[in-house]
């Protein structure tokens, strides 16, 4: 769980649930939550506290954390529609956050879904959003 940040000097903390997909064919994804989460906080700050946050996290499998992530991206806000899509939303590339911009200015609130991913992977499977299960 992330704690919140000496420097950070925020009046109120945001509790967010962030979807960690590991492969978007099979649907390999699990979900941790963050809480504490500072809304000044720059996206590195984020992405640092959800990797540190799956080490540590007994929901997440070992094979997870051998893996690649490199990408965020807002699933759904709250009180807004979801994505048709079980494992990403497909639309809005606008919502992948980008670097040095603080949560809040990434378009983020208290409760937003977010899904933490492998960047390449999202671009393939953009491209053919077929699951293959078994």
């Amino acid at each position: 769980m992330a704690s919140p940040s000496a420097s950070c000097e925020c009046t109120s903390h945001w509790t967010i649930p962030v979807r960690v997909i590991r492969s978007f064919e099979y649907r390999t994804l699990r979900t941790i939550v963050l809480r504490n989460v500072c809304p000044l906080w720059t996206t590195q700050q984020f992405i640092s506290e959800v990797a540190s946050a799956m080490a540590q996290s007994k929901v997440i499998p070992k094979v997870f954390l051998k893996h690649s992530f490199d990408c965020m991206k807002i699933l759904h806000k709250p009180h807004s529609f979801k994505t048709n899509n079980p494992v990403i939303n497909l639309d809005h590339d606008d919502w992948i956050l980008v670097d040095n911009l603080t949560l809040q200015d990434a378009g983020m609130v208290d409760q937003t879904e977010m899904t933490y991913f492998n960047r390449a992977d999202y671009g393939q499977y953009k491209l053919n959003p077929q699951h293959k299960i078994s």
